[in-house]
């Protein structure tokens, strides 16, 4: 009985440490519902991205500590941007002055053109949205090679508001009537 009893209270006392809340869980629980939104918003599930949003903000918005909140506010104004939709980044312009990070002001200096700066200074190339960040930012200077590997890296990702931003885009700078034809077509059997 009494190896019971020592046996039940080493479980119970494993048990209860395994699943101890993290003090910052609200953090984790933000950055998560924030990586569903971007998969979400960039697949054209709205709905979802929409609630993953929602989520984001409402676990940002419970420290004091506001960095959070501006990072998924200028996340939502990035992505929007790299599918080709005017976004002045009013939410993150709206708290910037209650945040002081130097990077998140570098950042949106970038995705607004205001800095001057060189988007590949800052971009994390190795991620498809920067990458497609980058090449909306720079869109009206891209060879049709580039805004095939635009197309491309859209297209892998299965991120089909970038491919048909992207199909757009090409279609625009078409050298033909039949190849601005051919990339309408696609984007008709797509959407």
């Amino acid at each position: 009985m009494r190896k019971y009893s020592i046996a039940l209270l080493i479980t119970g006392l494993l048990f209860g440490c395994t699943f101890k809340t993290p003090t910052n869980e609200w953090q984790y629980k933000s950055a998560d519902a924030f990586n569903s939104y971007v998969k979400d918003f960039m697949q054209c599930e709205d709905s979802l991205a929409k609630h993953d949003l929602k989520r984001a903000v409402k676990h940002a918005k419970k420290s004091a500590d506001l960095s959070s909140l501006a990072r998924v506010y200028l996340g939502k104004c990035a992505l929007n941007i790299s599918v080709g939709v005017v976004d002045g980044c009013d939410e993150y312009k709206n708290i910037s002055h209650l945040v002081e990070d130097e990077k998140l002001e570098s950042y949106y200096g970038i995705i607004t053109k205001t800095s001057g700066q060189d988007p590949n200074d800052i971009l994390d190339t190795d991620k498809a949205t920067s990458i497609l960040l980058n090449g909306a930012l720079q869109k009206d200077k891209l060879s049709t090679q580039e805004r095939a590997k635009m197309l491309e890296v859209s297209s892998f990702h299965g991120y089909k508001k970038a491919v048909v931003f992207w199909l757009k885009e090409s279609s625009k700078y078409a050298d033909s009537e039949a190849e601005k034809e051919f990339f309408q077509q696609k984007i008709e059997a797509i959407k």
